[in-house]
């Protein structure tokens, strides 16, 4: 937050209007504040992320949603229909279902595509619009299906934490001889592993769907341990390598309670990183 920050107060991104920021951990939350006070940009939101997920909490979040909804209306001069929603929630649901075949390409015994190349194809999808990266994901999927996958055995790895965005990383549990076949982080899986409902209340989907992300900010641990389980049983799992980042308290207070878990339940061997990326 403290790099994202130097840049904007230094202008690398003219192309800004405004911003909308949510309610996360406190290095996130306080950049509101700071941003508000110092830059003069008309359109500064805050979305209030709920930490529970009862029918009480997912109204409040709708109103939430509802209230951003007229903010950028208004900002923009532009209506924000229901059908839009509707047909953009259609578009980002067959970008996930896409990017989920990517992943079941993992589930096969000698898998035909690496970790840190999956990790490079879901950061792409961050920067490029969701139809060119269909595009670019599709070809691949073709190209990697003529390509023949090495039979060599590797140990097959699962990645846990919050955003793990340093791609040395990745490249370097491969480079030790594993294979990364799964993963449990922000920018990766929980980014796509639900789909939006569509229907008459879009907003309504999108409520349900963005409060239950399995994120350790806002999900219990009984609910991370049953996304966390299926993934290990999903893609056969061997190992677990929990990488969090320095002061991000959410992940590492559910460490030790997924940990337990992990080790009793499941029988895993884990170990534990942590970084300042």
């Amino acid at each position: 937050m403290r790099a994202a920050w130097d840049q904007i107060v230094q202008g690398k991104h003219p192309y800004l209007d405004g911003v909308i920021i949510p309610r996360s951990c406190e290095a996130v939350t306080f950049i509101y504040q700071t941003w508000k006070r110092h830059l003069d940009h008309e359109f500064v939101d805050y979305l209030n992320v709920p930490w529970k997920q009862t029918e009480h909490t997912l109204q409040f979040f709708r109103k939430e949603l509802e209230r951003v909804r007229e903010h950028l209306e208004a900002f923009s001069g532009q209506a924000v229909s229901s059908d839009a929603l509707n047909t953009t929630i259609g578009l980002y649901n067959r970008h996930r279902a896409l990017m989920r075949r990517v992943y079941d390409l993992r589930a096969a015994e000698h898998p035909s595509i690496s970790g840190r190349n999956v990790f490079d194809m879901v950061m792409s999808s961050f920067i490029l619009p969701k139809e060119r990266h269909m595009e670019l994901v599709s070809q691949c999927l073709h190209e990697i299906g003529d390509a023949p996958a090495s039979k060599r055995p590797r140990p097959r790895i699962l990645i846990s934490g919050g955003c793990v965005i340093d791609g040395e990383l990745w490249q370097l549990i491969e480079s030790c001889g594993a294979i990364i076949v799964a993963d449990d982080v922000n920018n990766g899986a929980r980014t796509f592993w639900r789909e939006v409902p569509e229907g008459d209340d879009p907003m309504d989907g999108l409520a349900r769907t963005y409060m239950r992300a399995p994120c350790g900010f806002n999900t219990g641990i009984s609910d991370r341990f049953a996304f966390v389980s299926d993934l290990i049983a999903r893609y056969r799992v061997q190992g677990v390598i929990f990488a969090v980042n320095k002061r991000c308290e959410s992940e590492a207070f559910d460490y030790p309670e997924l940990e337990k878990k992990i080790r009793e339940q499941l029988g895993k061997p884990m170990t534990y990183s942590s970084s300042t990326s």
